[in-house]
């Protein structure tokens, strides 16, 4: 077999030629196939990174969120339950002024001859006297919870108050003014106090 290089040499002309056309035309779409198919690759490994990181900060941001939630739950329990006493001690404090400021009153009563008078001043001293011991009570119990919750200066106040006051309720209307009026400074000192501690200025 005889080979004739004049035809090999058109046919590889020819192929030649015929690659460079199909490359030719093909080159740009395959070029951009490849940097097309390139920045899919390279978005999903991108988005994959993305992901990662927005579940890492979601994980974190819900942390901080359960945290914050819980401090400002706290916060909330706490400022209610000092809400609470402060209107708990100022009630009773007020009742129990109330009460032993009528004391005087009613021993002036009670001195009085007629009968009617000395009848009705026995009884509303024995009520008023069982008013301010219910009162006394539900007041000293208040105080332990104050302790707890109440900013130092109520605390000073309220510890001041405690050691100045007598500890046997005889009716005699010195007694009675003193604890009123020590029970009304203590009032008006709470009071001021609440506005202060419960952030109500």
């Amino acid at each position: 077999m005889s080979i004739e290089w004049g035809t090999i040499s058109l046919t590889g002309a020819i192929t030649t030629a015929l690659n460079a056309i199909v490359f030719g035309f093909w080159k740009p779409w395959a070029a951009g196939y490849s940097a097309e198919k390139s920045k899919n690759f390279a978005r999903k490994e991108d988005l994959a990174e993305i992901l990662a990181e927005v579940r890492a900060v979601t994980v974190t941001q819900k942390e901080i969120e359960t945290k914050l939630s819980g401090e400002q739950w706290d916060r909330q329990t706490r400022w209610n339950q000092k809400r609470d006493l402060y209107g708990d001690l100022l009630t009773i404090g007020q009742d129990l002024g109330s009460a032993l400021g009528r004391i005087p009153s009613i021993l002036k009563m009670q001195a009085d001859d007629r009968p009617n008078f000395k009848a009705t001043g026995n009884k509303n001293l024995s009520e008023c006297l069982d008013a301010v011991s219910e009162g006394t009570s539900a007041f000293n119990k208040k105080l332990m919870l104050a302790m707890i919750f109440m900013m130092p200066e109520s605390v000073t106040a309220l510890k001041a108050f405690i050691h100045a006051r007598i500890g046997s309720y005889s009716p005699t209307l010195e007694w009675a003014s003193s604890e009123a009026a020590k029970y009304n400074t203590l009032v008006s000192a709470l009071l001021s106090l609440a506005r202060k501690d419960l952030n109500i200025e």
